[in-house]
């Protein structure tokens, strides 16, 4: 009686691999760009959130609050707005940040991103900060206050087909909604 050998053949095995070579590098590109799309999503949200989190401080305390960029995390500074922010109760209305008992949250830099925004508020010092008044508007006479946030997906980089509305924009009113839409990096 002759017994018989189960297994794999070594030029079974080969072709095995190689298929599942060309499945992961079909696969990786998507993989990638599904993991860019979540963190770009989760970050446009997390800014969302955190400006209602300072509107709503305002509304509740009657008093004023606002959104600085701050690499510290205690106290408003002239870096980019992904090297983090603070949110903070802001009384005497000058974008600065008094007392560290003012801090409501503080928000570490985001990686891997750039966060840009236009018609903010600039303080004495020269940081960039977003003003809400016990209202919960911004500044009534002031043009609304726009985050661009942007990945390495950029029409330089990855040309215009790749690079189709995959940034994101917040927007914050001059009644102080934000609201995301998506965008196409430069």
């Amino acid at each position: 009686m002759r017994k018989r050998h189960s297994g794999f053949t070594l030029i079974e095995m080969m072709v095995v691999v190689a298929l599942l070579a060309i499945l992961m590098m079909v696969a990786a590109p998507s993989v990638r760009d599904l993991t860019l799309n979540a963190r770009m999503t989760s970050t446009a949200n997390d800014l969302m959130t955190d400006l209602s989190i300072a509107r709503s401080e305002a509304v509740k305390r009657g008093a004023r609050t606002a959104v600085c960029s701050s690499s510290t995390g205690t106290g408003c500074t002239t870096t980019p707005w992904e090297q983090g922010w603070i949110v903070f109760i802001d009384a005497d209305a000058d974008g600065n940040l008094a007392a560290a008992a003012d801090i409501v949250k503080v928000v570490p830099g985001i990686q891997g991103m750039s966060a840009v925004s236009v018609g903010h508020g600039v303080n004495g010092a020269g940081a960039s900060f977003v003003p809400f008044r016990p209202s919960g508007a911004t500044n009534p006479t002031a043009a609304d206050i726009t985050f661009t946030l942007c990945d390495s997906r950029t029409i330089a980089t990855v040309g215009a087909s790749a690079a189709q509305l995959r940034g994101r924009q917040v927007s914050v009113t001059r009644t102080g909604r934000s609201i995301v839409t998506r965008f196409t990096c430069p």
